[in-house]
């Protein structure tokens, strides 16, 4: 079998392969929607059998989500949300990114408070979740 080349030098890939290769994407996004729809459908299924405070269903979801986008209440919320993680993204690129520098560049800023990175690098974030909430609260005030 002789293999055609390019103007490189390398073989270049035959129809053939370019064909099975773009059956094979089609047939993973197939796959992939498919999957996505078994599991909407089973948290339907587990979410009628549970207490809607605990488990909301799909459906409930997005008449929700249709509704606050028809009375305008989703671009408050999406605004509430949106204002913490500013502030928060904020505050780590003013702090953060000067301290990583420093860190980095001097050894004495490393050996006084890298020890408290490696310490935070140890710590499961999960488990810092109910401190932070104690110390923050759950709101955000303006």
């Amino acid at each position: 079998m002789t293999a055609v080349l390019d103007e490189t030098g390398v073989a270049a890939p035959s129809m053939a392969g370019r064909r099975t290769r773009r059956r094979g994407a089609v047939r993973n996004r197939i796959v992939t929607g498919l999957s996505a729809l078994a599991l909407l459908v089973l948290w339907e299924v587990v979410a009628a059998q549970v207490n809607p405070i605990l488990l909301a269903p799909p459906t409930a979801v997005a008449q929700t989500l249709w509704e606050m986008v028809l009375d305008g209440s989703m671009g408050e919320a999406l605004l509430d949300s949106a204002q913490p993680f500013a502030v928060g993204y904020l505050i780590a690129v003013v702090v953060g990114l000067p301290l990583g520098l420093l860190i980095g560049r001097f050894a004495v800023v490393e050996a006084a408070v890298g020890w408290l990175v490696v310490a935070g690098y140890a710590l499961p974030m999960i488990a810092m979740t109910p401190v932070f909430i104690l110390w923050f609260g759950l709101g955000f005030s303006n």
